[in-house]
């Protein structure tokens, strides 16, 4: 099983407001995949929880994990790799609920998947992404990291090793799980494939990673994506930045007007949302 791995932690509307389109694009962008989303119970108490428990009970791809274990400022962003630990994934993908999955992100990953050696996926699409691994942007195939999870056998190790690292160093908890990727995944790194794409260069050369050649991504065929809903999330990706389009991982406040043009398009997960939307009349400041 392939996975989509995102988490929630909050009651502010506005990561609800984005929290449907980014299931339905990552849906349909990424066929057969399963997405898992971790959430707090706090964050289930919002209005709009109720439009996710009839998504995914009509969506049998979209997994809803609730937690109650307590937490300090960002620490469920790292729930997303949860999945490093389940036997039942072979490769999963932490991403953002706030962003979408644009065309350039979508070939880097087909290109990943099909890497004779490669572990762990990294992309970097801003040219202030210069960190080992973006957290909302990398990937794992489970049986190529045994021996990682031989070091560290449990997610509650890992978390344990997040803590011991926090406790030296007192701006840690912001980005906690960018800097645990950082930390944990360095010994790593030679079997890292980096996709630069945007206007981000190679990964630093002393870093010793793998890097995706921007020429090999611009080969890889989406072909079989539905063209409109590809345009739709190249849109929401776009930014005034110089001569590239995108952003991966872009983050976005308000993703509804977008929404309403995917339920139009004649796609399964489209037409569930629009079916399950209209059971919530009363709710209609998340979808319309």
């Amino acid at each position: 099983m392939n996975l989509i791995s995102m988490s929630l932690f909050t009651q502010q509307s506005r990561y609800w407001y984005t929290l449907f389109p980014a299931i339905i694009a990552n849906l349909e962008l990424y066929p057969g995949f399963r997405i898992r989303l971790h959430i707090t119970a706090e964050a289930r108490q919002h209005p709009a929880n109720a439009i996710l428990d009839s998504l995914a009970d009509a969506t049998p791809r979209l997994e809803v994990y609730e937690y109650s274990d307590p937490y300090t400022d960002q620490e469920p962003t790292m729930w997303r790799m949860r999945p490093l630990w389940d036997s039942n994934v072979e490769c999963f993908f932490p991403r953002d609920v706030d962003s979408v999955p644009y065309h350039e992100e979508l070939r880097a990953l087909r290109l990943f998947l099909d890497h004779s050696s490669a572990a762990v996926h990294s992309i970097r699409s801003y040219h202030l992404h210069t960190t080992l691994l973006m957290a909302g942007l990398c990937g794992f195939k489970n049986d190529r990291l045994a021996d990682f999870r031989a070091a560290v056998p449990t997610y509650e190790d890992y978390v344990a090793l997040y803590q011991q690292h926090a406790k030296g160093s007192p701006n840690f908890q912001w980005g906690c799980d960018q800097e645990v990727l950082r930390i944990l995944f360095w010994p790593l790194r030679d079997r890292i494939l980096d996709c630069p794409i945007g206007n981000c260069a190679p990964q630093c050369p002393q870093y010793g990673v793998m890097s995706a050649a921007k020429e090999a991504l611009a080969l890889v065929s989406l072909d079989d994506l539905n063209a409109d809903l590809l345009s739709i999330c190249d849109e929401i990706t776009e930014v005034p930045w110089g001569e590239f389009k995108g952003f991966a991982g872009r983050p976005h406040g308000d993703f509804r007007s977008y929404l309403q043009r995917m339920l139009e398009l004649p796609l399964e997960s489209c037409q569930i949302a629009k079916a399950v939307f209209a059971k919530h009349p009363d709710l209609k400041e998340f979808y319309a």
